[in-house]
């Protein structure tokens, strides 16, 4: 995937890596959009392999496409050998089944307000990796944490980015 500019009319609630099994580091950055497709969404990064899928948060679970599950596939060393069985899966089939592979975002424990512009919830990954008849190479959730977003704090003067903490300041430079 060629990475994309991130609309200016975006803002990232919530940023997360963790590193999971078989994929590696998994980055999860729940944004707000504030344009004409308003809603929540999930860009879901492999810093490592340069990789970066955009997920629009319709349902509070959404997957990626069978399109970025073959990026995946072709990306990460330890899918290569399964890539056959997929492209056959795809053939016979029309998708690939979720059971066999997937990676879903979920968002829950969701709460807007009581303040206009505050929203709260939590973030993990879902994940199938490469399931046949009940063995799988990786099968289970990540947890990505909770997290609490008040917009209307966040359009204010932002008090502690780039502040000086004077207790850290040498006493020479202290007027």
């Amino acid at each position: 995937g060629t990475p994309r500019p991130s609309p200016s009319n975006r803002t990232t609630l919530y940023e997360k890596c963790k590193v999971t099994k078989v994929l590696g580091n998994v980055c999860l950055a729940l944004y707000e959009d504030g344009g004409e497709a308003a809603g929540l969404g999930v860009e879901l990064s492999v810093p490592d392999k340069g990789l970066e899928f955009d997920i629009p948060l319709g349902k509070g679970r959404e997957c990626l496409t069978d399109g970025d599950l073959l990026i995946l596939l072709a990306m990460i060393p330890q899918l290569a050998p399964y890539e056959k069985q997929i492209k056959e899966l795809i053939e016979l089939r029309g998708f690939i089944p979720a059971k066999v592979f997937s990676e879903c975002v979920r968002l829950y424990n969701v709460t807007r307000g009581p303040a206009p512009g505050e929203l709260s919830g939590c973030l993990a990954l879902d994940s199938n990796i490469m399931c046949w008849k009940d063995k799988c190479l990786h099968q289970g959730t990540t947890d990505y944490g909770c997290f609490h977003h008040n917009t209307t704090e966040a359009r204010g003067a932002p008090a502690a980015v780039g502040a000086v903490d004077e207790a850290n300041v040498p006493q020479h430079y202290q007027a």
